[in-house]
C-alpha cells in the first residue's frame, strides 16, 4: 500500500506553581493554580505489552488502544491491566468477523453504545467492531485513492485520526490525500474539508488545503479541530464549511502564546474538554500542549527530551507521543508510542 506512517489522533497537562500558604479567596479574575501530574499507567520501553500505541479512546469503562504494529486493539483498565479485544497479535490481514485481522490500525473511536470505528491505516479501510466483538469492513475497498460514494466503494489514502459526532456520522483524516473524509450514518463517504492539494490554505472548505492532517476531534457544536502535522497548525472547520487556522504558522519549532505565534513540531494528536480547550500531542517536541478556544498556546507536559519520565509538568519526559484523550474528570490519557506505554495526565 506504500509508505506507512506514525504520527497520530491524546492528553493534556498544565503546569503552574502552588504556593503552600493559605490562598485569599478567588474571585472572578483569579487564576487557580493546578498542578499537572504525569504517571504511567500501562506499559513502557522494556515491556512487550504493546508496540507502537497509536490512538485511544474511552469506552464501557475502559480504555481502548490501537496496537499498531501488534495489529490488535486492546483494552485498558484504569488500574493498568492489559487484555487484547480484536485482532491477531502480528497476524497483518483484513479477515472480518469473530477471529479478525487488522493491518497497521491507528485511528479509534467509540459511540455511546459501545461500538468502535478503526482507522485500519495500511490496509486502506475503515473497520467497525460491533458491540457483540465481530469485525466488519464499514468503507474502504484497499485501494488507495480518494473516491467517494458508498462505503463498499470508496478509497482512502492511509487513514489515520477518526472522530465520531452526536449525530453518529465519522470524520477521517486521510493524511497523504490532504483531505478530511466524512461517512454519514447510511455508510456514504464524501470529502468534507479539501481540494487535495497539500498546503496550508483557509476559507470555504471545498478550496481548503491541509498538510498530512492526522488528528481530529469534534465539539458539541460540531465544530471539527484537526492537528495538521506537517503543517504544523492546529485548524478548525465550522459546520458551515468554513476552515481557519486556530493555532500555529506552517513552520516547524517549540513557541508558546497566541495564534499564529505559537510553533509546534507535528502535532498528532488532539482531544477536547466541555470547555473547548484543546490538548495537543506535540510529537516531535515531545511534549503536551494546550490550546484555548481562543487560541492561545501553552506547554502543559514535557520538555523535548525524548525518554519516559513521571513526575510534574515539564518535569516528565514522552517519546513521540501521539494519542491523545479525556475522561469526565478531566485526566487525559496519552499512547506514549516509542515508549510502549499508556500515560496519564491529572490536573488538580
Amino acid at each position: 500500500m506504500g509508505k506507512h506512517f506514525i504520527i497520530s489522533s491524546c492528553l493534556l497537562l498544565l503546569l503552574s506553581s502552588c504556593s503552600k500558604s493559605p490562598s485569599p479567596k478567588p474571585d472572578n479574575n483569579t487564576v487557580i493554580p493546578q498542578t499537572v501530574t504525569v504517571t504511567t499507567l500501562a506499559g513502557g520501553p522494556t515491556s512487550s505489552v504493546f508496540a507502537g500505541p497509536s490512538d485511544i479512546t474511552i469506552s464501557k469503562g475502559y480504555l481502548f488502544v490501537t496496537d499498531t504494529f501488534n495489529d490488535t486493539i486492546d483494552e485498558v483498565s484504569f488500574d493498568g491491566a492489559v487484555y487484547q479485544y480484536s485482532g491477531s497479535k502480528n497476524g497483518s490481514g483484513s479477515r472480518d468477523g469473530g477471529s479478525p485481522t487488522f493491518y497497521y490500525p491507528m485511528g479509534i473511536c467509540a459511540d455511546g453504545s459501545g461500538v468502535f470505528y478503526i482507522s485500519d491505516t495500511q490496509n486502506g479501510k475503515i473497520r467497525k467492531i460491533r458491540a457483540d466483538g465481530l469485525v466488519t469492513t464499514y468503507a474502504g475497498t484497499g485501494y488507495v485513492g480518494s473516491d467517494n460514494g458508498p462505503g463498499f466503494s470508496a478509497t482512502f489514502y492511509l487513514p489515520r485520526g477518526i472522530a465520531i459526532d452526536g449525530s453518529g456520522n465519522l470524520y477521517i483524516c486521510d493524511p497523504p490525500s490532504g483531505l478530511i473524509r466524512k461517512i454519514s450514518t447510511d455508510g456514504t463517504v464524501s470529502t468534507y474539508a479539501g481540494n487535495g492539494t497539500l498546503g496550508l490554505k483557509d476559507g470555504a472548505a471545498s478550496s481548503a488545503e491541509f498538510n498530512h492532517p492526522t488528528g481530529i476531534a469534534v465539539d458539541q457544536s460540531g465544530n471539527l479541530y484537526i492537528a495538521d502535522a506537517m503543517n504544523n497548525a492546529i485548524r478548525k472547520v465550522t459546520p458551515g464549511g468554513i476552515v481557519s487556522t486556530l493555532a500555529g504558522n506552517g513552520s516547524s519549532g517549540k513557541t508558546d502564546g497566541a495564534g499564529s505565534l505559537a510553533k509546534f513540531n507535528n502535532p498528532a494528536g488532539i482531544a477536547i474538554d466541555g470547555a473547548g480547550n484543546l490538548y495537543v500531542t506535540d510529537e516531535f517536541n515531545n511534549e503536551i500542549r494546550k490550546v484555548t478556544a481562543a487560541g492561545v498556546v501553552s506547554t502543559l507536559a514535557g520538555n523535548g527530551t525524548a525518554a519516559l519520565k513521571d513526575g510534574v509538568g515539564t518535569l516528565a519526559e514522552f517519546n513521540n507521543p501521539i494519542g491523545i484523550t479525556i475522561d469526565g474528570s478531566g485526566n487525559l490519557y496519552v499512547a506514549d508510542s516509542m515508549n510502549n506505554a499508556i500515560r496519564k495526565i491529572t490536573i488538580q
